[in-house]
């Protein structure tokens, strides 16, 4: 059984400015990290959406891994 990666765009179209290298980073880092964490069988999202109001990218990776320790 493999992990599910579903992806979630609230969002049609939207321009900005930024460093698309360090943005791959980001993203790369955020998904590799759910991978490496998450069982199989269960789910991955990746959520992108704008906040119109501020004119922010919004970018959440969701998992079901086992998660970040409360003291962390």
């Amino acid at each position: 059984m493999e992990i599910l990666f579903d992806c979630e765009f609230n969002v049609d179209e939207y321009s900005g400015y930024a460093d698309v290298r360090q943005l791959e980073k980001i993203v790369y880092n955020l998904l590799s990290n759910a991978f490496r964490y998450t069982s199989a069988g269960k789910v991955v999202k990746l959520i992108v959406e704008v906040d119109q109001l501020n004119e922010i990218l919004i970018l959440k990776v969701e998992d079901e891994g086992i998660g970040i320790d409360e003291q962390e």
